[in-house]
């Protein structure tokens, strides 16, 4: 690590909100890691877009489902960037999952990205955080966590999950490491497709618009940098879609 710089990993960082994550932090000074699975040339991209405004960036093929890719993925990290300050923990897959349609593939890989992967991540650099005296932790959740999206069951499961990985986390690794989560709603990303079709009127939106990628990042930098004082928490930024009531 070079002139105290920061460093974070931004996992799922090639595409969509990943993308624009890494891209924020690394406008704030931050060096920056990019993982991907499956999305190399976009990674690259991602990368090439930081060194050419003056950062240190780096993108690395991990399948966070996978403990052993996870340890070698941070090693590697560590290695070429210097110590992790921030890890964002973005992966995630979201494949339907009604109950009728509920196999054993999807449930287990839907958990196994996004709620395991997210632990291995946790587990891996929150122990060399502890080390190091600090850290800071940065979950990306979902409403899902909160509402039955019964068209996607393992995906709301798994954010759920997320949650209270996060909330417990915080406990255990405070006071150096602060661990919180960011619950996005539905975010417009330009330029690139939703994963999914569970999009709300914008006229039923307390805001009455859908999230920018800004919106996102803003909260995930606010809860890296400026929130001393917050661990465990979830800051939903959904622009009031929560507050509908069935009533």
């Amino acid at each position: 690590m070079e002139n105290g710089q920061k460093v974070a990993l931004v996992t799922g960082g090639a595409r969509r909100l990943g993308r624009h994550i890494a891209l924020a932090l690394a406008g704030r000074g931050y060096d920056v890691a990019v993982n991907h699975s499956n999305s190399e040339a976009m990674a690259l991209k991602v990368v090439e877009k930081m060194a050419h405004e003056g950062g240190r960036a780096l993108a690395l093929k991990a399948d966070v489902s996978n403990p052993a890719e996870v340890r070698r993925m941070v090693e590697e990290v560590e290695q070429q960037l210097g110590p992790l300050a921030l890890l964002v923990n973005n992966a995630a897959v979201i494949p339907p999952s009604p109950f009728e349609k509920l196999d054993d593939e999807v449930w287990d890989k839907t958990l196994g990205v996004n709620l395991n992967g997210t632990m291995y991540c946790c587990r891996e650099v929150g122990q060399r955080m502890l080390e190091r005296g600090g850290g800071v932790m940065v979950n990306i959740a979902c409403l899902g966590a909160f509402q039955p999206w019964h068209g996607h069951i393992a995906y709301s499961v798994s954010k759920a999950g997320v949650v209270m990985l996060t909330r417990c986390l915080a406990r255990s690794l405070g006071p150096a490491v602060r661990v919180n989560a960011v619950a996005p709603g539905t975010v417009e990303v330009p330029g690139e497709s939703s994963p999914t079709k569970i999009t709300p009127r914008v006229g039923s939106i307390p805001l009455r618009r859908y999230a920018s990628p800004e919106d996102i990042t803003g909260a995930v930098v606010h809860l890296a940098e400026a929130a001393d004082y917050v661990t465990g928490q979830v800051l939903v930024v959904d622009g009031g879609t929560s507050l509908q009531s069935i009533w």
